[in-house]
C-alpha cells in the first residue's frame, strides 16, 4: 500500500474546508482576486472595508 503525501498547502486548505473562514482568511483570497484581476482595486477595497466592519 503506497503512502499518500499531502503538501503543507493541501493540508491548510483542508483545514480551512473543516473550519469557517477568519476574517484573514477571507482578505487573503481577497487579495489574491486583486492580483489575478477578477476585482479592480476600488472592488477590493470596498469588499475589504465591509469585511473589516463587519469583524
Amino acid at each position: 500500500m503506497k503512502k499518500c503525501e499531502i503538501s503543507c498547502r493541501d493540508r491548510k486548505n483542508i483545514f480551512r474546508l473543516k473550519r469557517k473562514p477568519t476574517v484573514l482568511d477571507q482578505l487573503e483570497q481577497l487579495g489574491r482576486l486583486k492580483e489575478s484581476g477578477v476585482l479592480t482595486e476600488e472592488e477590493f477595497l470596498e469588499q475589504k472595508k465591509k469585511l473589516i466592519n463587519k469583524s
